[in-house]
């Protein structure tokens, strides 16, 4: 009975460390994987993919432009935003509407193939499926570019447009603090859903960028200002979501640990017993001496 006892204790002791590791894993990983919401990602190309775009592009209007048919479904981008975007990758051909205004997906005859990226929208809740954009392949990859060029906003910069917000009693997007926006934000399209950066969105709408240049005594003192008062709040909320992440982490080894002294008190005790019996079992068998 003891040695069974003793056993259960073992393996206990040995499923309490196995799951104050997987936990503690667990927790690193889901801290790993928390990425920037709305950012796009690549994915594997499926059936389901090629069945979306082609059925978008079937539901084009014949008056918009360029009108296109595939070939092939090379690559395949994502975007979860309220619902999800699409970025298709394709080699296809430019094509003309045909008679009955019908747009032709696929195509029937050799064309001079042309490489394509096709941004489609589909919301499954309000059953809508369309084409928002189609450019060529290296047009895209230059608006990428630059894109990223835009999105490229040095941290000092980012500082000086929250100290020029605050100094102009702005709103978060550098509008005016009585301005209202459809959904409650002006970052995000409902009708294409895209979604574009509070920086980008900002300035776009100040392209002279005036945070830079509104004054001799903001342009000498600006960004030690900016950095005090418009960088705080950022390392603030990055050191938050550190914290946090500890926060989880040390829960679960505090976890793990209390479970581990649990089962190696329940160790010792079962110890204790066996030799408390083992040691009554040896008086009781010495024999007594006859005097």
């Amino acid at each position: 009975m003891v040695r069974l006892l003793m056993t259960t204790a073992m393996t206990a002791l040995a499923l309490a460390f196995a799951v104050a590791t997987s936990t503690v894993a667990a927790v690193d990983a889901a801290a790993q994987d928390t990425g920037v919401p709305g950012g796009w990602s690549r994915v594997d190309v499926a059936s389901s993919h090629e069945h979306a775009l082609l059925n978008a592009l079937a539901k084009r209007d014949a008056n918009s432009a360029p009108h296109i048919c595939v070939t092939q479904l090379t690559a395949v981008e994502q975007q979860v935003v309220a619902g999800m975007n699409y970025r298709f990758h394709v080699q296809g051909c430019r094509v003309k509407p045909s008679a009955d205004g019908k747009q032709r997906t696929r195509c029937r005859a050799p064309c001079t193939l042309q490489a394509f990226v096709v941004q489609v929208w589909e919301q499954s809740w309000t059953d809508t499926l369309e084409v928002t954009s189609i450019e060529d392949e290296s047009m895209a990859a230059n608006e990428a570019i630059a894109l990223e060029a835009r999105e490229a906003i040095s941290e000092e910069e980012k500082a000086q447009i929250l100290q020029w917000i605050k100094d102009k009693g702005l709103n978060e997007f550098g509008d005016s603090k009585s301005t209202m926006y459809t959904g409650g934000t002006p970052l995000f399209n409902e009708t294409s859903g895209q979604s574009v950066d509070r920086f980008e969105y900002i300035i776009k709408h100040h392209p002279g960028r005036p945070w830079a240049n509104s004054g001799a005594d903001m342009h000498m003192n600006g960004a030690h200002a900016a950095h005090v008062h418009g960088a705080k709040p950022l390392e603030l909320a990055a050191a938050s979501e550190s914290t946090k992440s500890n926060t989880n982490r040390d829960i679960a080894i505090a976890g793990g640990t209390f479970t581990v002294l649990g089962a190696l008190v329940v160790l010792v005790a079962f110890s204790k017993r066996r030799q408390a019996e083992s040691r009554r079992f040896t008086y009781e068998t010495v024999p007594a001496r006859e005097l």
